[in-house]
């Protein structure tokens, strides 16, 4: 647990630090092993990580939506009418 607190503190791109050790000293450095978690140490880092969700992103204002195809139509329109010319 020692060490996932350390990873935790630490402000290193876990993702491409794993990607190039071998998974033996994955599991080692995440204090883990390929059959998993017991409950109890699923927990214990539920505790300390959160859960493990990815952030939603916040949805796009109706009105920008609206906005923003008026002005896709708008310049459709224009586009359309400078192939007469």
């Amino acid at each position: 647990m020692e060490n996932l607190e350390k990873l935790k503190k630490e402000s290193i791109d876990l993702v491409v630090a794993i990607e190039r050790i071998p998974v033996d000293q994955v599991f080692e450095q995440l204090d883990c092993s390929k059959e998993g978690l017991s409950n109890e140490e699923g927990q214990k880092r539920l505790e300390l990580f959160g859960p493990n969700k990815l952030e939603e992103k916040k949805a796009m204002n109706y009105l920008y939506l609206t906005i923003w195809r008026e002005c896709c139509s708008s310049i459709n329109q224009l586009l359309s009418l400078a192939k007469l010319f």
